[in-house]
């Protein structure tokens, strides 16, 4: 392929790509051949748990790469800038997200959906549909990127609002056509694009900060000359997929279809936004951007956390449910639902016992001696986020019957939820009880995915397992808590690693007739 030629500047990048690649390898390496003779769509249909297991071991390094990334981020900045500083660019961002949810979504998502029938030739519209979905995008994202520039201008300076509106229409157009490269199946290019984007991002935000001053802006411009790197890019490699890219106005076939599938999804990512950055809105209005700051480092750093583990399995498991449903593979459907959820869940709630054990230093190490008061959210908001990312398997069904105005009524029930107990919760106890609100919240909405699921592609959670998971891990825990030995660091240190040692054991001997049978076809294979 031509971008893996190691010509000139390119090299650099050939490396960020050959490293996303590893993981590939690996499993070819494991698996004693590669997919020769076997397309990526065929195994996603054929074999959709292993097309899930290779693409989540694709995606990982990626995100540990995000993870870290992040973790520099926090690390600098919450020292660099005050609370009241860090609030104010955390409010800014949560302006600008729901604001690119409802720029982008209603088309994106239909885009990711109807690329595996546009691949299978029932949808010869498609190319023309996002020509025309790009030229809305462009037209509405440069009106609504005017309004950032004169009210984030008017209320925190002209630098921020040439940045915010610069960062809305960059971050529009780059959500609006990135949907096509997980649908594709190519992690690799996925995790380049997005790794290089937050890597660039971080090198110009620091730099700026260092040569001028640390401002709160500067995060802001760091992530504009991110998008602008990585965009040309991204639209070269989707143009390779569906044909030149054209700015068009005419309606399409399909565009209705599109339109029908994507507006009520819109709605629901902009509920979503509310439940992740909603709280915040309230703690400024009651508490002041102090408590913003320190509840959103805390925050954004535990969401780099469980993204490490939930954005591999939801990026992966996405396409490959796609493909099995446009080639009517809908029996075997439910199972495969069912068995990536189990996965999930019991490293989910792995990952839970680690961060009990380790909040404390994950803190001390990652954030400024400002913000470190905020340890109490880190636990509630993970398990909030991992029973979240959970309810994205299980309304998979909901989406692939085109029902999606049924996310939509769920979401906003418990976006209005978390709404009511933040205006009652959060002038009392602030950012505690914005946390505790947004586990809750998305429980709430997880249990009504899993209630009404069962109208389509019914949703079933092992609980067996994940009730076993738990008393293994309470277990595990408790007896990793009893070590007291050395420094703080190093036991805390210790005490993750005999949890790990024992859960990771306690599991796989739950799992122990599964994981002889994979063994056993791997060797008989």
């Amino acid at each position: 392929m031509e971008e893996n030629r190691p010509m000139g500047k390119k090299g650099k990048l050939i490396g960020i790509r050959g490293l996303l690649l590893a993981p590939n390898a690996l499993l070819n390496f494991i698996r004693g051949k590669g997919e020769a003779g076997s397309s990526k769509v065929e195994t996603a249909v054929s074999r959709p748990l292993w097309r899930f297991a290779h693409d989540v071991l694709s995606y990982l390094p990626q995100k540990i790469a995000l993870s870290a990334i992040s973790f520099l981020n926090v690390f600098l900045f919450t020292r660099l800038l005050s609370p009241e500083a860090y609030g104010v660019y955390s409010l800014v961002t949560a302006i600008i997200g729901p604001a690119v949810v409802l720029l982008t979504e209603w088309a994106a998502q239909p885009i990711g959906r109807y690329y595996s029938e546009y691949k299978m030739q029932r949808l010869p519209s498609y190319p023309a549909t996002i020509s025309t979905l790009l030229a809305i995008t462009i037209f509405g994202g440069g009106i609504v990127a005017i309004g950032f520039l004169l009210f984030v201008g008017y209320r925190w300076g002209i630098l921020m609002g040439i940045a915010a509106a610069l960062l809305l229409f960059l971050q529009a157009l780059h959500q609006l056509v990135l949907p096509i490269v997980p649908a594709s199946l190519d992690p690799s290019f996925y995790g380049f694009v997005q790794v290089s984007r937050a890597l660039l991002t971080l090198g110009l935000s620091i730099g700026l900060a260092f040569l001028i001053g640390p401002r709160p802006e500067f995060l802001l411009w760091g992530a504009v000359f991110g998008f602008v790197a990585v965009l040309p890019l991204l639209l070269r490699r989707v143009s390779r997929e569906i044909g030149e890219l054209r700015l068009s106005f005419s309606s399409t076939p399909d565009l209705r279809r599109f339109a029908r599938y994507g507006i009520p999804l819109m709605v629901w990512f902009f509920a979503a936004q509310l439940l992740y950055v909603g709280d915040r809105y309230v703690l400024q209005a009651f508490r002041g951007s102090a408590e913003v700051g320190i509840y959103s480092a805390s925050y954004n750093l535990i969401t780099g956390v469980a993204g490490f583990l939930g954005a591999p399995i939801t990026m992966a498991a996405f396409p490959i449910i796609m493909h099995m449903w446009a080639h009517n593979r809908r029996d075997s459907l439910r199972e495969t639902l069912t068995t990536m959820t189990e996965w999930y869940l019991l490293l989910g709630i792995g990952l839970v016992g680690c961060t009990a054990l380790g909040a404390n230093l994950l803190l001390s190490l990652a954030l400024g001696a400002a913000f470190r008061e905020g340890y109490s959210v880190l636990l509630p908001v993970l398990a909030g986020q991992i029973l979240w990312q959970a309810s994205m398997l299980g309304h998979k069904g909901m989406e692939l019957m085109e029902r999606t105005y049924w996310m939509l009524i769920l979401a906003c029930i418990a976006a209005i939820v978390n709404l009511v107990l933040n205006l009652i919760l959060v002038p009392s106890y602030g950012y505690v009880a914005a946390a505790y609100t947004t586990l809750l919240s998305y429980g709430l909405y997880t249990f009504l995915i899993w209630v009404f699921s069962r109208r389509f592609v019914p949703w079933s959670i092992p609980f067996r397992s994940v009730v076993l998971a738990m008393i293994i891990a309470t277990s595990a825990a408790g007896i990793a808590q009893v070590v007291q030995s050395g420094p703080t660091v190093a036991q805390a240190l210790l005490r993750i690693l005999i949890f790990s040692s024992l859960y990771v054991t306690g599991v796989a001997i739950m799992k122990r007739k599964v994981i002889q049978q994979v063994l056993h076809r791997r060797l008989s294979g």
